[in-house]
């Protein structure tokens, strides 16, 4: 990480949300990782909390390197998370890890863009329903898209309540999620 820590992770030290200058923090050593090599660690002079470059990075506490980008390109051309991860010999479990900590950052900077927009088009409010792992678990997916720019103001999800009857041939309680591959 060639630029200085951001801020102080520490959530209740003063710098945590204004770092303010680059004397809140000192060089606190280094560790060697097998993922990541050489990450230097340091402390907040104020509340003593230590923390690593790894800390600020979106491969936090990940013990394999697979690239961001080329996740994000290929889950952007709908291959399958089983797919993506037989190309690069790991579990679906550690590609749906990338895939939610991807996921968690384009939501952070969507709502950092929001802010900084101002509205010069009409909007368009659409969504549909879904449902996540079985038809047990339905759920509503909402956007809000700009008509002429296409571009995302607002999406959110909305998990609902099961509708409908079940027949007795269906059975009377759903069937357990254990086991379930994805």
């Amino acid at each position: 990480m060639a630029q200085s820590p951001p801020f102080c992770p520490n959530r209740t030290c003063r710098h945590h949300r204004d770092p303010g200058n680059h004397a809140w923090f000192r060089p606190f050593g280094t560790y060697t990782s097998r993922a990541h090599g050489n990450v230097k660690r340091y402390a907040c002079v104020r509340c003593g909390k230590s923390f690593s470059d790894q800390t600020f990075r979106l491969s936090y506490y990940l013990k394999r390197t697979i690239s961001f980008k080329d996740l994000l390109f290929r889950i952007s051309a709908c291959e399958g998370i089983r797919a993506i991860a037989r190309s690069y010999g790991v579990t679906d479990k550690v590609i749906a890890n990338r895939v939610g900590r991807l996921a968690r950052q384009v939501i952070g900077v969507m709502a950092a863009l929001r802010s900084t927009t101002a509205l010069h088009e009409d909007l368009a409010a659409d969504g549909f329903e879904s449902f996540v792992r079985s038809q047990y678990s339905p759920n509503n997916v909402h956007h809000l898209i700009g008509t002429a720019s296409r571009y995302v103001y607002a999406c959110d999800l909305a998990h609902l309540r099961r509708k409908g009857r079940i027949s007795v041939s269906q059975g009377k309680s759903p069937p357990p999620l254990s086991g379930y591959a994805g």
